[in-house]
């Protein structure tokens, strides 16, 4: 129990929450699925980097302040010409 208090307080003082919160849950699946090490580590590492690129685009959004919300789904392009839907989304993915 002492080893486990030990590494979610390096887990904190390392600022990997992902890690601390996911940690046991992969360590199960890895342990069921008889992963390897490096794919339990990889497996963590993505699931913090995933998360800390949502956090980013999230703190970006509202330091932009935008009066409303909105997306391309609602967006009207018979309004404007020479802006196609086709090429819009094709920028989006690019």
């Amino acid at each position: 129990m002492q080893h486990q208090a030990l590494l979610e307080n390096y887990l904190r003082l390392l600022r990997l929450p992902t890690f601390a919160q996911n940690y046991q849950t992969f360590a199960q699946d890895a342990t069921r699925t008889n992963l390897s090490y490096e794919r339990y580590l990889l497996a963590l590492c993505q699931a913090e980097a995933e998360q800390r690129q949502a956090n980013r685009i999230e703190r970006a959004i509202v330091n932009a302040k935008f009066p409303i919300m909105k997306e391309l789904g609602s967006f009207d392009f018979s309004l404007v010409q020479g802006i196609t839907k086709t090429r819009v989304y094709g920028l989006r993915t690019s």
